[in-house]
């Protein structure tokens, strides 16, 4: 079959039988190009928020939250698209809860260097399927000499991700620097950390490994190749 996104891998686990393999169908069939018209209208619904959160961390600086905010807050009142006006509403609402956190707790305590993340590394082989992964930021640093590598993966749903959920999305952020960067650097499995900013939990691998979780994405991949 052709690559599986996280989010997918996820979303199969919520669908029935015949849920599942209309999903994985639909994964196999080529997707038609859009229009330079549907390309600018389209977007994924949570981009405000998670792209803010993503240059706050890349910054430090909390005030960008505040000027988002503020912006969205603005855009609400023109607009008169109820879908727009909701979808703006649910954004603000994410990044009002992370006004006052304090970023750096994901961080070293270090400077660092945030890496690119070329498009032909977002592709590995978990189990026999072919999981494509797209953290928000891969940082590098070094410590008592050694260089290390983290990751951070800002994540939001409308119906939220329970804790098995956000685990999937913690193993396969581990996978993706195990595969692609382990030779060079040490992963520091405290600052492996997938958030769920709908509801501002986190699960670091370091976490899913002490609480002795379960592999849920081991789990649904089975029910994939199954089908696939």
């Amino acid at each position: 079959m052709n690559k599986i996104p996280v989010g997918k891998i996820i979303e199969f686990s919520r669908r029935t039988d015949r849920g599942r393999s209309t999903l994985i169908r639909n994964l196999n069939t080529p997707k038609k190009k859009k229009s330079d018209n549907e390309a600018s209208t389209g977007g994924d619904y949570w981009i405000s928020c998670i792209s803010a959160l993503k240059n706050t961390f890349r910054t430090n600086d909390n005030n960008i939250l505040k000027e988002k905010i503020e912006f969205l807050s603005k855009k609400k009142v023109i607009t008169q698209h109820h879908k727009t006006v909701n979808r703006n509403k649910r954004n603000i609402e994410i990044l009002q809860k992370y006004i006052d956190v304090d970023f750096s707790k994901w961080m070293p305590n270090t400077e660092f260097t945030i890496l690119s993340k070329p498009k032909n590394i977002s592709i590995i082989s978990i189990n026999g399927v072919l999981v494509e992964i797209k953290p928000s930021h891969v940082f590098t640093w070094f410590e008592s000499g050694k260089p290390c590598i983290g990751a951070i993966w800002f994540l939001a749903k409308t119906d939220e991700f329970n804790i098995n959920e956000l685990s999937v999305f913690t193993e396969t952020l581990y996978r993706y620097l195990k595969m692609n960067y382990s030779k060079e650097f040490e992963i520091n499995t405290d600052l492996c950390v997938a958030v769920n900013t709908s509801n501002k939990t986190e699960l670091s691998y370091s976490e899913f490994k002490q609480n002795k979780l379960p592999s849920y994405l081991s789990n649904i991949l089975k029910e994939i190749r199954k089908i696939a």
